[in-house]
């Protein structure tokens, strides 16, 4: 019986060795690569993910607030082409005895900006950091006629401009019949209120992560 010319080595040469490395150390390059994209991915996802879910309780919130606003009461919002960064309106409580309308207190919902410095915080699982840009928030005050009243803050990363805007040109940069508006604007369109919301992040990368949307509230008779 013959024995195959392999079977009487002992060992690898140094040539099938260094080629045994090479191949090994390309493979764990290559895990390596996909694993850190896919970690990528996952941060990405999760920070949409948080800005949708912001932007759309922002948007929920306005929403029920000025449905239930007294459409006389309304101040800010004119019609195109200027926007207003705040809308002031007066909720219907129900009526009285005599059958008039009882309406609360005026409140506010405002773009305000803020005071303090871009922090880093971080979100969602796994945490995401986000970090903010020089911009606002959408205030919400529920007796905008006192001093000491309660105010709270439905969304902390509102941009000064909406997205597509460029900001003090006095030109509609989107295409949406509105100049300058920002990240926060409404807007009068015949008996209901047109409202604009971007809620914008900047990533790890420093690139901008903007979400937006528009939509039109009828407010109460």
């Amino acid at each position: 019986m013959r024995r195959h010319p392999f079977a009487a080595r002992g060992g690898f040469t140094l040539l099938e060795l260094t080629i045994a490395i090479v191949i090994l150390a390309l493979l764990a390059a290559n895990v390596r690569i996909v694993s850190e994209s896919g970690a990528a991915a996952v941060r990405s996802g999760a920070m949409r993910s948080s800005l949708e879910s912001e932007l759309e309780l922002t948007l929920e919130r306005i929403t029920f607030a000025l449905m239930s606003a007294q459409d006389s009461e309304i101040e800010g919002p004119v019609p195109a082409p200027v926007p207003s960064s705040f809308v002031r309106f007066a909720a219907v409580l129900g009526r009285d005895a005599a059958g008039n309308v009882v309406t609360g207190p005026t409140e506010q919902i405002a773009w305000s900006a803020h005071s303090g410095p871009a922090r880093e915080v971080s979100r969602g699982t796994p945490p995401t950091p986000l970090v903010t840009r020089e911009g606002g928030r959408v205030m919400w005050t529920e007796n905008a006629d006192v001093a000491e009243t309660r105010r709270i803050t439905w969304s902390n990363a509102v941009p000064t401009a909406y997205m597509g805007e460029v900001d003090g040109n006095a030109e509609d940069d989107n295409g949406n019949d509105l100049l300058d508006e920002g990240g926060l604007a409404f807007a009068r369109d015949g008996a209901e209120v047109r409202v604009l919301l971007t809620v914008e992040r900047i990533d790890e990368h420093g690139r901008r992560q903007p979400v937006e949307r528009s939509l039109r509230i009828a407010p109460r008779n």
